[in-house]
Parts: structure tokens; C-alpha cells; sequence
């Protein structure tokens, strides 16, 4: 028997996975990571305790599964692009206390650097959609060098952290293609564009960040596991590590991977990307790419997406429920939320309306400084006022999604067909309101952990058991169901439609916060 293990970090826990070679999910297990929010623009991990967590799941999936350690094959990890610093003898850089050396991908500390960058008008400027982002790896490294020349002075290397992970496994410093074209500015056909670098101050970030290794293609085999990951994980040093990816990457090749141009996938969690495939290169202002090879070989991928999604709907909670979020009050006020839409109809609650930029704006026209809005407020308080907001900042996001589809379809990809994964797949309230805002039929993936299956489908091909990730993605395809567009839905939410479009109108008009240095 052969099987694979998997492993997705997301921004609050780690996932593990056990899955036969047909992509059937055997078990899995999660373990919560610790996460340092400091104020609203900074945000901090531990990379020992996101191991940890990483090697506490997978154990448990593994027990779980019943599957002898010595027939998992392969492993591959796919995590947020949350940025791990090391010093000059491998140990964590000290950021702050309790270990924490990783700034969170969601972080925004660099905005300064990343507004200098944009300025710069480099031709990667370009490829991030017309502005570069803070969550991007460079301005993060930038700011450490203006804000932290002590800890600058101190760097002996800096990764992403699914490559992080993939040398915590294997003792191997090689870097995924995937992740060094998504995030760092490298380009599979040119290489490193050094003059980047020197335009950012950076001439010395190579070095500094060990970016010297080599570079290995999306799900070829990086090593096999070394004897202590082996120990750590319950795994065992026969086990293939792959080139893993960006979280999303990995989601859009479960989903995409099958249908490679026909669509777009969008994966929603935390925050929202939305991933579509093309042959040859496609790009527009405010899509992330065109990045070769980062999916599928011989395919270009685009991104667009919202910074803040899932993240928004939990600071809805703690903002007008003062209380934390959890799943079990997310299902029981989407409940509420239908039996109130059942009684009032689809136009409840459209006195208040919301702008979704809590986090800044990622597509169609990006700005790390754009603020959200809420209009409509009333003195209600109480769980009917959180009911109600709650609601109107779903419908925010739905319609935000009409807007980046909508422009990646005038960029040339297929957007007749839109395939829902991640945690937002698991609400029905969530994919009806996306089905009814895109009037578009959904294909919601019915595996519960997408971006476990993507990674997956890695090892498998590092292992071997497939000639190339399009076999894999293939071989290893789990069901989908449909989700059509409800006409009362699509009405009520082309109104709202009308109503974001000249908010979005009327937030240009307002005076943007410049950005700190922090």
C-alpha cells in the first residue's frame, strides 16, 4: 500500500493529512499556532511553534488514519506566505520575545517600502497588479533593513514558510520555484531580477537571505525526510519531501489542476484568492502574475483577491458582538441570518452597506492603504445589530468577488465556470450569497481541506507515483457539487451591486492614511 502526507499552515493552525494515491482523504488532525497581533499592521509567529503544530497534527492524522508510517511515501507542505527569519547560526531571529522570528503574511509594517517600491516603476510593478503589496517578501526584508538594522546586521536567512518547512524537514535550504515566483519577484524564464534589488536598497538581500540555493520546480523531490523530522513527525527518513507552494497555489491545483483554463478557482479562508490558468501570458491592473510554472507546468497563473475575508467577518463579531469568533457562532448566526432572509426576503438589512478594505484593497484596483467603509448604522445594538452587520459584510464580499471576476474576464480567462474551495465552501450561506452576486452555478469542492488535497498531489509527484503534476491533479480529482444562482438572490444582490459601485465612487473622494513607520 501506498500513501501520502500532506500538511497546510493557515494563519491560526496547522492541518495534517493522510491520503491514499486516489486522493481520498483518510485522516486529519489540526493544531492551533500561536499568533502575535500587535496593533492593527503587525502580526508575528514562532516558526518552533508553528513546527510544533505541525508536528503535533500530523502525528494524530497518522494515528487517526490506521496507516503504517513506513507506506506514507511522500509529504509536501503548503502554508501562508508568512515570512521566517533566521540568523547567522540558523536560530530564530529574534523580532520579539517567545521566539517569534516570522512576520505574518498578512502583516503590514512595510507599507512605507512598499509604497517607495511602487514608485520605482520596475517592471515587476507590473506583475503585482500595478502596486506592490506589503504581504510581498521584499518590502517586508526592506523594512527590516530600515526599521531593524540591528537584527538587518544579524540575517543569515529569510524563507517563505512552506520552503521554511520543507528544510526544517529535509536539512536541504532549496526553494520552491512556485513560492520564489509568487512572492519574491524571481521569474522561471529570467532568473532573480537583481536590479530590483538594488532599486530597493537590497543589493545585498540574496546574500543576506540565503538565497544562493538552489531552485526546485513545483512537486519535484527536494530529499527524503532527515532522521530527526522523521522522529518529530512519525514518519520515517524513507519519506520523500516535494516542492511545496503558496497556500492558494496549492489550492488552485486541486481545483483547477483537472480543468486547467476552463474557469477560475476561488479559495477562501482567511482571506480570498481568486486563481485562474492560461496558456499564455494574461495581466491587468491589480492580478497578481502572469507567473509561469507556478500551478501547472507550461500554464501562467494569475491571483486577485481580497486581503481580508474570513478575517472580516471575525472582526465583525469581536467589533459589534464583543465576543471572540468561533465556528460553532459563525454557523449559528448564518442560521439566523437565513431565517431571517426566509421571513423579510433577500433585500433585509440592505439599509447598511460596506466597503470590504478593512486590510487594504488587493483587486481590481489595488491600494494598501484603502479603508472600509460602513454606511447605514443605526443606535441597534445587540445580537440583532450583529446579525444584521454581519450579513451586509457578507454580501461586501460577495460583491467584491464580482468585481475582481468581472475584470479578470475582460483580461481574456474563462469565467463561465467558478470553482469554490476552502473554508468559505463550508458555508451555505457564503456560497449561495457568492452564487446569487456572481449569478453564476458555483462547483464547490466537496473535500473538506483543498489546499491538504493540493499538497498532496505534490508528494505524489515527488514520490513518483505520477509522471507530472497534471497527471496528479488528474488522479487524484475528488467530486464536486453544483450550486445555482437563486433569481431572488440575483436581483437583490445586482441592487446592492449598484449601491458598492458608488461607494467605491465616493471612497476615492476621501482623504487615504499615509502609511507609518512603524
Amino acid at each position: 500500500m501506498r500513501f501520502l502526507a500532506a500538511v497546510d499552515v493557515g494563519t491560526t493552525s496547522a492541518r495534517a493529512g493522510i491520503f491514499d494515491v486516489s486522493g481520498a482523504l483518510l485522516a486529519r488532525a489540526v493544531s492551533p499556532i500561536r499568533l502575535w497581533m500587535q496593533d492593527g499592521q503587525q502580526a508575528e509567529h514562532a516558526s518552533q511553534d508553528i513546527w510544533r503544530a505541525v508536528c503535533t497534527a500530523m502525528q494524530a492524522a497518522l494515528n487517526d488514519s490506521g496507516v503504517a508510517p513506513e507506506t506514507v511515501l511522500g509529504l509536501a507542505f503548503d502554508a501562508t506566505c508568512s515570512l521566517v527569519l533566521r540568523d547567522q547560526n540558523d536560530a530564530p531571529l529574534a523580532l520579539g520575545p517567545d521566539g517569534r522570528d516570522t512576520i505574518a503574511w498578512f502583516d503590514h509594517r512595510a507599507a512605507t517600502e512598499a509604497r517607495t517600491l511602487t514608485q520605482a516603476n520596475h517592471p515587476l510593478v507590473r506583475s503585482s497588479g500595478g502596486a506592490i503589496s506589503p504581504e510581498l517578501q521584499i518590502p517586508k526584508l526592506a523594512w527590516l533593513r530600515n526599521a531593524r538594522p540591528d537584527l538587518w546586521a544579524q540575517l543569515g536567512g529569510a524563507y517563505d514558510l512552506a520552503d521554511f518547512l520543507a528544510y526544517r524537514a529535509t536539512g536541504r535550504p532549496a526553494r520552491s520555484a512556485s513560492v520564489l515566483a509568487a512572492k519574491w519577484g524571481w521569474d522561471a524564464q529570467t532568473g532573480w531580477q537583481d536590479g530590483w534589488f538594488r532599486d530597493a536598497g537590497l543589493a545585498d538581500m540574496r546574500h543576506r537571505a540565503g538565497l544562493k540555493s538552489d531552485v526546485v520546480a513545483l512537486g519535484a523531490p527536494i530529499a527524503r525526510l532527515s532522521a530527526q523530522a522523521a522522529t518529530d513527525l512519525g514518519l520515517t527518513a524513507h519519506c520523500m519531501v516535494a516542492a511545496g507552494a503558496v497556500d492558494a497555489f496549492a489550492g488552485a491545483l486541486a481545483t483547477l489542476g483537472p480543468h486547467k483554463t476552463r474557469g477560475l478557482a476561488l479559495i477562501g479562508g482567511t482571506s480570498t484568492c481568486v486563481m485562474g490558468l492560461s496558456r499564455t501570458p494574461l495581466a491587468s491592473q491589480g492580478l497578481w502574475g502572469p507567473f509561469y510554472g507556478t500551478v501547472l507546468p507550461d500554464h501562467y497563473a494569475c491571483e486577485g483577491g481580497q486581503s481580508s475575508s474570513g478575517a472580516l467577518l471575525d472582526h465583525v463579531i469581536r467589533l459589534y458582538g464583543n465576543c471572540e469568533p468561533s465556528p460553532d457562532l459563525h454557523t449559528a448566526l448564518a442560521r439566523e441570518i437565513n431565517d431571517c432572509l426566509a421571513q423579510y426576503g433577500q433585500d433585509w438589512g440592505n439599509e447598511i452597506n460596506v466597503l470590504p478594505d478593512f486590510n487594504g484593497r488587493r483587486s481590481p484596483n489595488p491600494d494598501p492603504m484603502a479603508r472600509g467603509l460602513i454606511t447605514g448604522l443605526s443606535l441597534e445594538s445587540g445580537r440583532g445589530s450583529l446579525r444584521k452587520i454581519y450579513w451586509r459584510t457578507a454580501v461586501a464580499l460577495a460583491l467584491g468577488l464580482r468585481e475582481i471576476v468581472s475584470g479578470m474576464g475582460k483580461t481574456g480567462f474563462d469565467v463561465s465556470r467558478l470553482h469554490l474551495a476552502g473554508g468559505h465552501a463550508r458555508s451555505p450561506l457564503l456560497v449561495q450569497t457568492y452564487a446569487d452576486a456572481l449569478a453564476t452555478p458555483l462547483d464547490v469542492a466537496a473535500a473538506q481541506d483543498t489546499m491538504l488535497l493540493g499538497s498532496a498531489m505534490l508528494a505524489a509527484t515527488g514520490a513518483g507515483l505520477f509522471d507530472d503534476l497534471a497527471a496528479a491533479s488528474v488522479g487524484m480529482q475528488q467530486p464536486h457539487f453544483s450550486v445555482a444562482p437563486e433569481p431572488a438572490g440575483v436581483a437583490a444582490r445586482s441592487r446592492d451591486f449598484a449601491v458598492f459601485c458608488t461607494l467605491r465612487q465616493f471612497q476615492a473622494t476621501l482623504t487615504r492614511p499615509e502609511p507609518e513607520r512603524i
